[in-house]
């Protein structure tokens, strides 16, 4: 059994650069994402070469409704680890779709800088499922008319699919240079 299979990843928030910053600034945001994205060998379509973006608006070619957009068929266990690092490393928040395969579920995994990572194990169309046992006893509770109890139950089927918070769309911003003041001004 392989343990390369298809694997998306779609990218927001901001990535901040600094004042001068470009895709030629050595330890710069931009420039280490942008390699990154290369290092990762990653497509932009199923069907497609790898990519590999030289500048932001390269980059920004790549997005797809405000966020970018990757796929590799052949993704370890259909993730992609240094990207995902590099996302962390720049808190971009970003969704991996893990297509089912073999013993392996579907998985959307989750980043956001606010609240870290998330599993879910997903349906065909990455939708979190939770397990259906504990809702058919919450509902032979309400036959009952035990409505604490079978709320009780939801409440934990709830928080276990916790609701999914939007990526936001990606941009690229620039830090704007501040000037502080001296002694002598």
């Amino acid at each position: 059994m392989s343990d390369r299979f298809n694997g998306q990843i779609a990218i927001g928030g901001i990535l901040w650069l600094g004042p001068d910053e470009d895709e030629k600034t050595e330890d710069g945001a931009l420039r280490t994402f942008l390699e990154a994205i290369t290092d990762q060998g990653i497509g932009h379509d199923w069907e497609e070469e790898d990519v590999h973006p030289k500048n932001a608006d390269e980059l920004l070619k790549y997005s797809r409704n405000g966020r970018l957009n990757f796929t590799d068929s052949q993704a370890s266990y259909g993730h992609f680890e240094d990207l995902e690092q590099k996302c962390i490393d720049l808190e971009l928040p970003y969704d991996v779709y893990s297509d089912a395969y073999g013993e392996y579920g579907a998985i959307l995994s989750t980043y956001r800088p606010d609240t870290g990572f998330q599993d879910y194990e997903t349906d065909a169309e990455f939708n979190p499922i939770t397990q259906i046992e504990p809702v058919r006893r919450a509902y032979k509770h309400l036959l009952q008319g035990q409505v604490h109890q079978a709320l009780t139950l939801l409440e934990d089927v709830n928080k276990r699919v916790p609701p999914l918070s939007p990526i936001p769309p990606f941009e690229i911003k620039r830090r704007a240079e501040v000037q502080c003041p001296t002694d002598e001004d």
